[in-house]
């Protein structure tokens, strides 16, 4: 049986048919770092084997330095890299032989100057740093065009495509029915339906930025 084993030794045993990996939620290994999704990857079992496989988390899995793309077989000696974490592959057998491998305690070695410190055992993965989207560009597309019909262009931008399109065409039906009506009663009824409008654009553009303040992981914190 594998288990994996957290820089700070802590040991998770993968005897369930399925664990999960993810920064929030319950009945999940938890794994507090910003760079992790609430629901990042997952092991299951899949006949005789432990097959880890990518949740499409936004910042990937890395296994062994490589991004994961399909589902990877794991084996005794994989690292996984989600976020700032790494996780070691172990089987539960392999314990004792570990600790005979292990070299006897030697004294610590004078401390180099900065410019030689070594460099760190797993680096991580240059993808990481791919910038979060911009929270002001999708509360701009929202306030902007909602002035003139199309209010819901933040939404889609936010990765929200059914809520933004059912915003956009509601919007523009109630502003093609209101220009009806404001023609028909020679522009007495915009005293009200601007108003309206404005209070909608408002509306939405508050909701929009406490969504997308409630995803640090795609807009920044």
């Amino acid at each position: 049986m594998l288990k994996l084993i957290a820089q700070d030794g802590t040991e998770y045993p993968l005897t369930r048919p399925v664990t999960t990996i993810g920064r929030e939620g319950s009945d999940i290994l938890l794994l507090q770092d910003d760079m992790v999704s609430r629901r990042h990857a997952k092991v299951e079992q899949r006949d005789d084997a432990l097959v880890l496989v990518d949740l499409d988390s936004t910042n990937g899995t890395f296994v062994n330095g490589a991004r994961l793309q399909a589902p990877h077989t794991l084996r005794s000696g994989d690292v996984i890299q989600i976020g700032s974490s790494s996780l070691t592959v172990r089987a539960e057998e392999e314990k004792a032989t570990r600790v005979m491998r292990e070299p006897p305690p030697r004294a610590a070695p004078a401390p180099l100057p900065q410019a030689h410190q070594p460099a760190p055992l797993y680096a991580a993965p240059a993808s990481y740093a791919r910038p979060p989207k911009d929270r002001s560009i999708a509360i701009i597309l929202e306030l902007l065009p909602g002035f003139f019909a199309f209010l819901g262009i933040g939404w889609i931008y936010a990765g929200q495509m059914t809520t933004g399109v059912i915003i956009l065409v509601t919007d523009m039906a109630f502003n093609c029915i209101f220009a009806v009506i404001g023609t028909a009663t020679a522009g007495i009824t915009f005293c009200f339906t601007v108003p309206l409008q404005l209070v909608a654009i408002g509306l939405s553009t508050y909701l929009l930025y406490q969504h997308t303040k409630n995803q640090p992981d795609i807009f920044g914190p």
